[in-house]
Formats: structure tokens, sequence, C-alpha cells
């Protein structure tokens, strides 16, 4: 759907001036002189790309102008002058030959009112660019009477929608108004506007592309779901330990009682998701809206299903990248994090899952989405095995509620990481080798404790480099594993998948892999080994913690193995072994566990 450009018009009513951008404006005048307004309407301009039209527009809305033909030609000398710096992108610009032009009533027919319904409903609690609003309303087996642009322009007339651009140019810089980066904004030619120079966002493209030309349209969310059946009755087929209770009820009280958001700091494994539940029921009684926003896809998909269980009455939506129905209604949205770059003002409760994980981490794009998704005056609960500096320092000083779950639901402390000072790999006699240390660690997961082993490096080069020779080096005696005990994968690597499945299936012992393994992957029975744990650029304490976090999840393997091996004692190492203990510690003082965490193993 090609985007319709703009005319910039000048509404004289009230004794002032209002300056509005439309693609029609005998729609417009329709729209006034229907409304009951006592108004004249000038248009000044010829018709423009929409991010050039809304420019204009704001800098004549933002001044106070004579009444009558006074202000008409100061409107249209401003107007002059501005147009001057597009021309090199739209060298054909022109303005109203005399400056400008009033439109005269006629009979136009307005939008009727079930077509402006279908799109208001479907445009509620959203940001889309106009093909997606058709394809919203497709999506939802809807076809209004009216042209849906029509529609559109009523309601931003109405001030029921904001329009902008979908990149915002003032002639030196620009930014995204989907996901408000500045940093990956560039020009190219257009075959929608017919610039030779039409700004586009490379930061949100595979979303679709937001240029200059585009209108964006954003609708704020209902103040809450009315007329409807409660839906936050919550079946969790199992009961929560006693560590999940207390915090679950310690997050109702802060979200709802102090009325803060909150930080739950769980260890890794200890249910942390099902803790939520109760706050989520909670916003959904009350007949708000919930999203829970999470880094990845594969946990999307997976949580979906636990999600619909918990919560049989209510409507849920799972939206990734590819899929099926992106723009249905739903009570409780579980979604990527990229995917709330659609939604505005939507949500009470907004349960951000990991976000410690890439790509939210650290990425200014994806926290505005999340916060530009929650409605004003809601609240936003962070989930997080290894939260980051910045949401532990807001805890510190009270600005956010802090919960913790130190213990996993078998009640056993978690796995304490052993340092081991040790070059992993070295070289000699002309020949890479492995340390004895981590020779030993494997045959003694394998063969001693009967524990499969994740081998965690640094690189996908080390993966396949040390993959071959822990295989060459453990089919040796006095080892003797076979060939196939021994796999390893990386992001780059095609089979990485079956790998993975295969691994957590048991059928084989060991596999040596990269940071895309330390979450979301649960073996029963797994003792971990980090090689190369000093490199200080890819392991620090989060990613640490979360790759110890693979071991000892298990009630049938609770007592797991943890080993960071390296050549000196990094000071994430340190922090990461301090984490763990000191979540052991919380969780003995609080008597959520069913025996002693152990203490001084593998020195200081």
């Amino acid at each position: 759907m090609g985007s319709p450009k703009g005319l910039v018009y000048a509404l004289a009513a009230g004794g002032g001036w209002r300056i509005f951008v439309t693609h029609d404006p005998a729609l417009d005048r329709a729209y006034w002189q229907d409304s009951g307004e006592d108004c004249r309407l000038f248009v000044l301009s010829f018709p423009l790309p929409q991010g050039i039209a809304h420019s204009l527009q704001q800098r004549l809305a933002g001044k106070t102008w004579p009444t009558g033909e006074a202000g008409l030609a100061a409107m249209a000398g401003l107007l002059a002058k501005e147009t001057r710096r597009w021309l090199t992108v739209l060298p054909d610009l022109r303005l109203v030959e005399n400056g400008w032009e009033e439109v005269q009533p006629d009979r136009r027919t307005l939008p009727d009112a079930e077509s402006i319904d279908q799109v208001r409903a479907v445009l509620t609690g959203r940001v889309l660019l106009l093909p997606e609003v058709a394809r919203a309303l497709h999506d939802r087996g809807v076809y209004p009477a009216a042209p849906l642009v029509d529609v559109l322009q009523v309601l931003y007339l109405a001030g029921e929608v904001e329009r902008r651009p979908g990149v915002v140019w003032d002639g030196l810089g620009g930014s995204c108004a989907r996901c408000g980066q500045a940093g990956e904004i560039h020009a190219s030619p257009c075959a929608d506007c017919g610039t030779t120079g039409c700004i586009y966002c490379a930061a949100c493209a595979a979303m679709g592309e937001a240029r200059q030309c585009r209108p964006l349209f954003l609708k704020p969310g209902l103040e809450a779901i009315t007329g409807q059946p409660r839906v936050g009755e919550v079946h969790l087929g199992f009961e929560l330990t006693p560590a999940q209770a207390d915090a679950s009820l310690a997050l109702v009280d802060s979200l709802y009682g102090q009325g803060k958001d909150c930080l739950v700091w769980a260890a890794c494994g200890a249910g942390k998701t099902e803790v939520a539940f109760q706050a989520i029921a909670r916003a959904l009684e009350d007949g708000y809206r919930v999203m829970v926003a999470i880094p990845r896809r594969d946990v999307v998909r997976e949580l979906e299903p636990r999600l619909a269980a918990a919560f049989p009455l209510a409507r849920i939506a799972a939206l990734y990248g590819g899929a099926p129905d992106k723009f249905r209604d739903a009570d409780l949205v579980v979604a990527t994090t990229h995917q709330a770059l659609r939604f505005y003002q939507q949500f009470y409760l907004v349960v951000l899952d990991e976000v410690d994980a890439f790509p939210y981490h650290g990425n200014p794009m994806l926290y505005l989405a999340v916060d530009r998704a929650r409605r004003p005056g809601g609240r936003t609960l962070y989930l997080t095995a290894t939260p980051p500096v910045n949401l532990r320092e807001m805890a510190v000083k009270g600005e956010l509620g802090l919960v913790y779950l130190p213990a996993r639901p078998h009640g056993y402390p978690l796995p304490e990481p052993e340092i081991v000072l040790a070059r992993a790999l070295s070289d000699r006699g002309g020949r890479s080798i492995l340390a004895p240390e981590v020779l030993e660690i494997i045959h003694r997961s394998v063969e001693g404790d009967m524990a499969q082993v994740f081998v965690f490096v640094p690189t996908v080069y080390m993966a396949s480099r040390v993959g071959e020779i822990l295989r060459e080096s453990l089919q040796k005696p006095p080892y003797n594993f076979p060939g196939d005990w021994v796999q390893y994968a990386h992001a780059r690597d095609p089979d990485r998948e079956r790998k993975r499945e295969a691994f957590t299936r048991g059928d084989f012992p060991v596999l040596v892999t990269t940071t895309i393994m330390e979450r979301g992957v649960t073996i029963p029975r797994v003792n971990v080994a980090v090689l190369f744990a000093e490199d200080e650029r890819v392991f620090d304490e989060g990613t640490l913690v979360q790759m110890a976090g693979r071991s000892g999840r298990s009630a049938l393997h609770p007592a797991g193995r943890v080993w960071f091996v390296g050549s000196r004692r990094s000071r994430p190492m340190l922090e990461a072994r301090r984490h763990i203990r000191y979540l052991n510690q919380e969780a003995g003082r609080r008597g959520y566990l069913v025996s002693r965490p152990e203490t001084g193993r593998g020195g200081c």
C-alpha cells in the first residue's frame, strides 16, 4: 500500500489558526463543517512527502500568527523560506501559486461510524505503519466500507490517533519514530514519494521499513477492559515451593501494594516465570492487559502453552518473527522484545524476562519499545538470574522493589564453581594439547559422576579446535572414549540444533560449545567446565553465572560440579562465585534448603 502525500493547511477557527496535514483537503473541510466549527480552511502547499509536510506543519504550529490575510501571508512566507532546504531531495517542490488557496464547502461524505469503529479497534494500543493497519484489519477479517486513509485522517483530526512520519527529519539529522534510533538513518531514492533522498531507518527495517514519507499511526490503549468476564484465574497444576510462594506474595505487594516496579533476582533454574503468575493474574482480574517480553523466539514458543494452561480463560497471543498472526486481540501477549515496537501504552503490566540477555541488554531501541508499550502508571517486572548493575543500584536506592528467589525447587544449593588454575590449551612439540586438568575433569565427570559435560569456550574457532583436540585426546588410553562421545557446536554450525537436541536426549556425553548454550538448555545430569574462563571480553560475571547454572538443575543430580579453568583468577570469575555463594547463603538463611551448601570448595 502506497503512502499518501500530505498537504499543509491552516484552519481559521475561534479567532486563531490551527495547522494540519491532510491527503484530501475536501475531506477535512467536510469534517470541520460537520463538527459545527465556524471555520475556513486554506491550503498552503502542494502534496508533499509525509515527512516534509510534517516538518513544515510543526514549524507553523509552533508560532503565533496574526488573524486574517496578514497571518496567511506570514505563514506562506515562512513556508517559502523553509522549503528551500528540501530542494536537494525534491527539486520540483512547490507551494501554492498565490501563497494559499481556500477550500470551499462541498458535499463530501465522511467515513461511516462502523468503519471508524473497526479501524479504531485494531489500532488501539498499537504503533503501526499504514500497510500494517491494513494487514491487521485483514487478519481479523474486517473490511471497512470507507477508504482506510480517510478513516485514519478522521481519527487524527478527532485527536484519537497521533500521526508521525516514520522517520522525523529536520534537514540536519533525524530519528526513527518507531524505534527511536538516530544512528542508522540513511537516505535512498524512493519510489513511494519520488524523492532522490528519502530518509529511512535501517535499525528496525526487518519489521517493515520506516521512511520519512510513510506515516506511522499511534493510538493509546484502553483504560481497562470492561464488560467481559474476568480472565485472571490461575491454574498452575502444581504447588509452588515455599521459596516461590514467598517471592510471589512479595512481588504482588511490591507491584500493587507499594506501587513500585520490581526486580526478581532468581537463582538459575528456580522457576522464576511461575512466580510472576499471581502478579499477572492480578492485572488481568482488574481488567488490564499484560505483556510477557522475552529476548528469544524459542522461549516465546515454549512459554505460550504454559501460559495457556495457567490462564485458560484469557486470550493469549504469541508474537515473534515469522508468527502467523501478529495483530489479533489478546488479554495476555507473550512476545519477543522486538515485537514490543508495535505497541503503544497498551499494557498495565510488562513482565520482562531475561532482562540481561542478548539482544535486550544494553539495547536502547528495545528499552524504548518495552517502556512505550507500558501504559502511563503501569508497572514493569524484571525477571533475571543475573541482574544488570543499573537494576541492582536502583533496588539499593529503593527506586525498584527487590524480591529474591534464591533456591531451586529441589531445595539443594547451587553448585559453587571450583577455580582451576591451568592453561587450558598450550603448544608442545609443534602440536596443541589440552591441560591434564581438563582431561581429568571430563573423565571424572563421565566415568565417575556418570554425568554429561558442557565444555564452554569463548569463540567459534576455539569450539571447533578444542572439540577436535578433546575428541582425539580422549580416544587414547587411559580414557578410551569412543570418537562420537565428543561433539562441538557454535553459532555458525548449521547442525547445532540437531546436536543440541541429541545432547539433551543423552545421546553423547560431552558437548564443546560457545555461549549460545548458556541459556534455555536443561540437562538432568550435567557438569560444567568453562575453559579460558579468564577471557573477560566474553566471560563476564553474568555469563559465568548462567553457564554455571546449567549444572545441578535436576533433583536427579542436584550436586552438579562446575569448574572455571583459567590461567589466572579474573575478577568476573571471583564475582560469579561470590554471586552464587550469596544466593546459597540467602536460601539457607530463609530456610529453603534441604541441605546446607558446601563451602570452601576450590580455594579462593
